[in-house]
């Protein structure tokens, strides 16, 4: 049997998916030891009181970031957790890398990831369109400054000063071509790998539905935003 540890700050949508998904058997020999947020705001805290799993709460604000590591590892220690699901940032914490390893990425289990987008009703895009360009434009001048090889020692400062992370944890992956925050300068999503994972997260029992995903894509106006900055 192998224990589970669930990092949230949001509402436990995921966390409530994959819970659900043990209880019926679709995740064998696995077990929720316990869900850490650093918010008492947020929801996933009550799912996990309502399932009988055990919830830790460590808030973050105010305290020092190498502090609030320590402690949510040894949470994970103390309800001898086995697996968690992490991300770049958790994953780069020295206090859990002393404590763990990677044992595969969300590209090696998936795929190529693609599931940020923006989306609007198609009434709004008409009666806004020249806003919405404009403000394509103002987000892809951004990404290819962020994205220039030239600034990433001031994008990666940018970062670490927000996040209070050091930034030698985002130095080697942040914004370079190839690793996981790259992302294309021209604003273009990546449609079939869009629909691949709408797809899996259909089989996987995260949504109800699926959807064809190029039916509902306008390129048309990020191509636009794209022109301009030719």
């Amino acid at each position: 049997m192998n224990n589970l540890g669930i990092l949230l700050s949001g509402r436990g949508s995921n966390f409530e998916a994959i819970a659900n998904n043990i209880a019926s058997g679709k995740i064998p020999n696995a077990r929720i030891a316990v869900l850490i947020s650093n918010l008492a705001s947020a929801g996933g805290l009550e799912i996990a009181k309502r399932m009988g799993i055990a919830a830790v709460l460590i808030p973050s604000k105010g305290v020092a970031r190498e502090e609030h590591d320590r402690a949510v590892v040894a949470a994970l220690k103390e309800h001898k957790v086995d697996l968690i699901p992490g991300t770049r940032l958790t994953n780069g914490d020295p206090a859990l890398r002393a404590y763990a390893h990677t044992l595969f990425t969300q590209k090696d289990a998936v795929g190529r990831a693609q599931m940020a987008e923006l989306v609007a009703r198609q009434g709004f895009i008409e009666k806004n369109r020249a806003a919405v360009v404009d403000y394509l434009e103002d987000s892809l001048r951004e990404l290819r400054w962020f994205s220039d090889p030239s600034h990433h020692a001031a994008a990666v400062k940018i970062f670490s000063d927000f996040t209070k992370i050091p930034a030698a944890q985002f130095d080697p992956w942040l914004f370079v071509k190839g690793e996981d925050y790259y992302k294309d300068p021209k604003g273009t999503p990546d449609l079939d790998a869009l629909q691949a994972n709408v797809d899996t997260m259909r089989s996987l029992g995260f949504t109800k539905e699926t959807l064809e995903v190029k039916k509902y894509a306008d390129l048309s106006l990020v191509k636009e935003a794209a022109a301009r900055l030719e």
